[in-house]
């Protein structure tokens, strides 16, 4: 039918997942069987199986719950995440850009599920998606791999500020990754300064070249998918929704920028949880002012908490930045 609406339905999720794995062990036991102990460690052994194969394959039934499926699906995905090339890493480009409208018909099927989205009152669409976790991480760092090769070819062939532009238009926030890019942005910071308040210098603005590059990137897990970390300098730490607050990313330096080299040295030779230290929000940005909400940022330390087990000690004696990256097309200064 021409005129027949498209129907996108969700895969099955990590819950019913969870409810099948019980289920296999309660169905056959009746009504009337107790729960033991011994039975809620079979079910909680066989979870923790499932779990380890959803977070690398994705919640797909036939692979996560047959072994030797399970074996075969991780080579495909081995071969699928080998064969992004530099001539067809453009439908997998959505990755890097942590887009929320990532949409593709050439995308590999072993590797990215579609999710269904509502778009006004009686229509909907879809959204490209990962399919876990680990294949996120898999495919962004080939991608990562794939312009990195490509602009170390063409590295002599263009302006810093033009690397560092692309850079930025191509990997997101993962450009930061790159010392060059990182020291050309804080090259042009411009302080937004309230009323009475003295000029400061970005606690950035102490580091070298080299100390400038962070070390790696990872994505902060939904309540579905969570992963606690551990909280570290020089890591960039970005949001898996879209509706996260105040910020599209964030990395921990050494020091509070407003003591220059002494504070830098002090940090290198502390090891105590108090230290100074500034946390760097990031936020890509074409208004024309941003007013930060104090209620988004008290649920922005709420989600910290969460995700850091290291939080409450860590975060003392820490200062709060946030570098608001502009589209070419704003016009806020």
């Amino acid at each position: 039918d021409r005129n027949g609406k498209l129907i996108y339905v969700n895969c099955d999720d990590e819950r019913d997942l969870k409810a099948f794995v019980a289920w296999q062990k309660l169905f056959p036991l009746g009504q009337d069987a107790g729960i033991t102990d011994e039975l809620c460690k079979e079910i909680s052994d066989e979870w923790k199986r499932v779990k380890q194969r959803i977070e690398q394959v994705g919640p797909l039934p036939r692979f996560v719950f047959s072994r030797g499926s399970f074996g075969s699906r991780f080579v495909e995905l081995d071969n699928a995440i080998s064969d992004i090339t530099l001539n067809n890493k453009a439908p997998y480009m959505g990755i890097l850009r942590m887009s929320s409208e990532w949409q593709s018909d050439h995308v590999s099927h072993k590797l990215v599920k579609l999710v269904r989205v509502r778009v006004g009152l009686n229509n909907e669409t879809y959204r490209c998606v990962p399919l876990s976790s680990d294949i996120h991480e898999r495919v962004h760092c080939r991608m990562l791999k794939i312009v990195e090769e490509n602009w170390i070819l063409l590295g002599g062939l263009v302006s810093a500020d033009c690397r560092s532009a692309v850079l930025l238009e191509l990997l997101a926030f993962d450009a930061f990754r790159y010392s060059d890019v990182t020291r050309a942005v804080v090259d042009k910071l411009v302080h937004l300064q309230r009323d009475g308040e003295k000029r400061k210098k970005s606690a950035l603005a102490k580091f070298n070249e080299k100390q400038l590059r962070l070390k790696s990137s990872k994505c902060l897990g939904t309540a579905e998918n969570s992963f606690v970390k551990k909280c570290k300098y020089y890591v960039l730490y970005k949001p898996s929704v879209d509706n996260f607050p105040v910020a599209d990313g964030f990395f921990f330096v050494e020091g509070h920028g407003t003591s220059g080299e002494r504070a830098a040295v002090r940090a290198a030779h502390s090891c105590d949880a108090h230290q100074p230290k500034t946390i760097v929000l990031l936020q890509a940005t074409k208004a024309r002012s941003h007013h930060t909400e104090t209620g988004k940022l008290l649920k922005l330390k709420a989600i910290l908490r969460r995700a850091f087990r290291n939080w409450a000690d860590f975060s003392k004696n820490m200062r709060w930045e946030i570098v608001y990256v502009q589209h070419p097309d704003a016009q806020l200064f």
